[in-house]
């Protein structure tokens, strides 16, 4: 007169008993199962999404020794000081490099040489032009 029936959508054992109508409707998920998960349903998501589960940041990605085929060059880190008051110059570098690097067919994503790439013809392209924006600097100063 009962049965219980996995269901496959929830994960989880459900507890269904015959009607007088000799219908079969579900009475509910089993208790105490441990098939049914302990994590609230924003951390499954969050996993599910490839984000943090607790933070929902994005998660961080395995690193690898090559990319786009190529082996990682080594690295150094090279830091600059920028304001943090009402104007956020972390912020304002971020936009103009993630903007450029559109432009530049470059992929906004992969962070982790993105500055240098952007920086490097940018500055070379300055350099190149260096009278011209001489002139404009001191023509914008006054």
């Amino acid at each position: 007169m009962a049965k219980i029936v996995w269901n496959e959508g929830l994960e989880l054992l459900e507890w269904w008993e015959l009607d007088a109508d000799g219908d079969w409707p579900v009475g509910g998920p089993l208790r105490g199962q441990s098939l049914v998960r302990e994590e609230p349903e924003a951390r499954r998501v969050r996993r599910e999404e490839g984000l943090c589960p607790t933070c929902g940041r994005a998660a961080p990605r395995e690193r690898s020794d090559t990319a786009n085929g190529h082996p990682r060059r080594p690295a150094k880190t090279w830091a600059l000081h920028v304001p943090d008051d009402h104007e956020v110059g972390a912020d304002v570098l971020d936009v103009y490099v993630e903007d450029l690097a559109v432009l530049m067919g470059l992929n906004p994503e992969s962070q982790r040489l993105l500055r240098y790439h952007v920086l490097v013809p940018v500055l070379e392209w300055v350099m190149q032009q260096r009278t011209a924006f001489i002139a404009d600097w001191e023509e914008a100063a006054g």
